[in-house]
């Protein structure tokens, strides 16, 4: 009985280690990776309530940019490293940024950010 339990738990290692490998490479890359990102947003001089939105990262060579998307709050959202927005009227927004990166041996990272954005 005690070599079939053994048995039992060396087989599900193995077929959960096989049907979860991409996932949890992708987790492991996402912490072993070096990257970092930041956020800008600057209100534009001329037209009130239009803000010029820009997604900064630093990565590693192995590692490339895979998808931006902005979501305003507001309800509208854009796709992009650099966006413009107008905000239709004055308050506070939480700009939500998701971004995903194509880690090296071909897993992806995700991740987000919020930049909070006061339309006077």
């Amino acid at each position: 009985m005690k070599n079939f339990i053994t048995l039992v738990v060396v087989v599900t290692f193995f077929i959960l280690q096989s049907s979860c490998k991409s996932s949890v490479d992708s987790a492991f890359d996402c912490f072993v990776e070096d990257f970092e990102v930041s956020v800008n947003g600057d209100l534009d001089s001329v037209t009130p309530g239009l803000m010029h939105f820009k997604f900064n990262y630093e990565v590693a060579d192995a590692i490339s940019l895979r998808d931006v998307t902005w979501h305003f709050g507001d309800g509208e959202s854009a796709q992009g490293e650099t966006v413009d927005h107008q905000y239709a009227g004055s308050g506070h927004y939480d700009a939500v940024i998701n971004y995903s990166f194509n880690m090296a041996g071909g897993g992806y990272c995700d991740g987000s950010t919020t930049k909070s954005i006061n339309i006077p």
